[in-house]
């Protein structure tokens, strides 16, 4: 009887706040108003309002109530295409460069296990800064082995995008992708990069991309902010 009342409860809010009936930065009515207009006890309106919060949709403040929260945008940063692919056709996107591409030899502890092949050559590295309309949203670090990659220091991006580089110059083209998530918090540098307080909690993605070419991998360390964006994935290629 009590979680069919909170669920009643949850419900309510919930298609009002969808409805815009709330919007960004309003109060929700305190848990006394609550308690009267649904004829339930306290109990069943903070479970309601707890399940709001675990959800994002709201943030209690203390001496305040509730508030309703922005809605986060979707952004499909965890599939299998390029940020370009991906995000540009719906956003403005921006790329700041902190590194241009350099070769260079392997981190002597890398996050994922190479093979003796990748570690007889070098790699190439570059490190970039991913924006969405303005906001700063990944910081990315790639790393390429020097197999197949004749001239490559030489070559522009096609449109911005690394992966349409390979898959024009070099037929190299993105087939699937391991990867490894985990939450940490932001040291300084990290945070500045990515224009957030120190300590706030980032996501980090380890990946290993499969290529058409069976002994040719990329890697990618990056740092998201979800603060604005929550990070979905798409599947196909």
């Amino acid at each position: 009887m009590k979680e069919a009342q909170y669920k009643r409860v949850y419900n309510a809010l919930n298609a009002q706040i969808a409805k815009k009936e709330f919007l960004e930065g309003d109060l929700l009515p305190s848990e006394n108003l609550l308690t009267t207009q649904f004829g339930v006890a306290r109990s069943v309106v903070r479970q309601a309002l707890l399940e709001l919060e675990k959800e994002g949709k709201i943030v209690k403040q203390q001496g305040k109530g509730s508030i309703v929260v922005p809605e986060r945008k979707s952004l499909a940063l965890l599939s299998v295409k390029g940020f370009s692919q991906v995000v540009g056709a719906e956003r403005k996107i921006n790329t700041i460069m902190l590194q241009n591409p350099i070769k260079r030899k392997w981190d002597g502890v890398f996050f994922f296990p190479l093979s003796e092949k990748e570690l007889a050559a070098d790699c190439f590295y570059l490190k970039r800064l991913r924006l969405v309309d303005n906001q700063t949203v990944m910081l990315e670090n790639t790393y390429l082995p020097d197999l197949y990659l004749e001239d490559f220091l030489t070559q522009k991006f096609v449109d911005g995008s690394l992966f349409q580089l390979l898959k024009s110059q070099y037929n190299i083209e993105i087939k699937g992708v391991e990867q490894e998530l985990r939450a940490i918090n932001a040291e300084v540098d990290l945070a500045t990069n990515l224009a957030i307080e120190p300590n706030q909690a980032v996501l980090h993605v380890q990946r290993k991309y499969i290529t058409n070419k069976k002994d040719f991998f990329i890697y990618s360390s990056l740092f998201c902010n979800t603060h604005n964006y929550s990070f979905s994935n798409i599947i196909k290629t």
